[in-house]
């Protein structure tokens, strides 16, 4: 079994900080960083000669991926990002729509802007918080007949409020509409639940992948509304002479990958994914929910994450705090007039202690 250790020699930023911003981007291991490297020294050595080599490994990637999500291969799709992954999911899904009669979308005003903004250019319905949380029976009054889809994360990234996916899809289903999902902030810290119609994450978060490779889910029922294509969309044979007549599409949501893809970027996804599975993704979720409560019962702070919750942590607190811990070698983050906390399973119970009497003694230097 792999142990916490043994991650940890594999992080060089564990010599040098307490680090508790994985909400916004973990570090990549150094075996993670070396198929980067590999890919282009590659590159630089042989061209173009061993592309065939970089397709096949590129579908190995996609089944580590997937059975990461505990989805099928041809269900899972690299894109450049959560918010490319969102965007396409609003093409496909106006001109689903019109054919449905349907012209509105509900999002909520908990979302990161990437989850918010495509949907407020289109005819769009807000679901307003109270509190740092949202009311499942609000959600529920402004899903209806003439809604196209749900926009929502699965963890929100303010304060780690997790909405309950699994009764969010009965809603949809009930209306007749598709449940999208911003899974950024909970792929790689909890075990996935594939009960949405579309999700979108990327891996330089949780996944403790590399920026610009992001994995866009697709179900079955909303393979074929994909909106754009290009030359790696279509099943043929680029050694030969291109048929103009032949557009047959590649199976499964490989269609979504128009272009060339990056495959030193995927490989190293999917390097990350492997290292997290093996670790064992119960203890990965167990390991960062534990971190998280020893941080909600021990700060000496106005905490607003509820129970039901990801790995992040929001609480009330003034936003200098962030740079004087900082001066200490302790990364947090500010969002959303809260300080953010965001332990990943690696993370130790003794660093959790000591960025608790870090926080304590300021603000209660503060207060006197």
């Amino acid at each position: 079994m792999v142990t916490k250790e043994e991650v940890r020699e594999d992080l060089r930023i564990t010599r040098r900080w307490i680090y508790l911003d994985n909400a916004a981007t973990s570090p990549m291991r150094e075996s993670v960083l070396e198929e980067i490297c590999r890919w282009y020294r590659d590159v630089a050595e042989n061209g173009d000669l061993n592309y065939e080599e970089y397709l096949r490994k590129l579908e190995e990637c996609r089944e580590n991926v997937a059975k990461f999500m505990n989805v099928g291969c041809d269900n899972v799709a690299f894109l450049k990002n959560t918010g490319d992954g969102l965007n396409a999911s609003l093409c496909m899904l106006k001109e689903l729509g019109k054919r449905e009669h349907r012209d509105t979308f509900v999002t909520t005003d908990m979302e990161y802007p990437s989850n918010l903004l495509p949907w407020l250019k289109e005819k769009h319905r807000v679901v307003n918080s109270k509190d740092y949380k949202l009311d499942i029976n609000e959600i529920e009054k402004a899903v209806d007949e003439k809604t196209i889809a749900l926009a929502i994360s699965h963890v929100e990234f303010s304060n780690g409020f997790r909405n309950d996916l699994r009764e969010l899809k009965k809603i949809c289903d009930e209306k007749g509409a598709k449940l999208v999902v911003d899974a950024v902030q909970s792929l790689g810290a909890l075990e996935f639940d594939p009960c949405m119609d579309i999700a979108c994450g990327a891996g330089y978060k949780w996944l403790m992948g590399p920026y610009g490779v992001g994995i866009f889910y697709v179900s079955d029922s909303l393979i074929d509304e994909f909106p754009f294509i290009g030359h790696n969309s279509i099943e043929y044979d680029e050694t030969e002479m291109f048929d103009y007549e032949n557009t047959e599409l590649k199976k499964g949501a490989r269609r979504f990958e128009i272009g060339n893809l990056p495959f030193p970027l995927i490989f190293a996804l999917s390097k990350s994914v492997k290292l997290l599975s093996d670790f064992g993704k119960k203890r990965i979720e167990r390991e960062a929910m534990k971190l998280s409560g020893m941080l909600i019962d021990g700060l000496n702070l106005e905490v607003k994450t509820p129970e039901n919750r990801g790995a992040i942590v929001g609480a009330k607190g003034e936003k200098r705090i962030v740079e004087s811990l900082r001066k200490k070698k302790i990364s947090i983050s500010a969002r959303s007039g809260l300080l953010r906390f965001s332990p990943h399973f690696w993370n130790t119970e003794e660093e959790i202690e000591r960025v608790i009497n870090e926080v304590n003694e300021e603000t209660s230097q503060y207060r006197h």
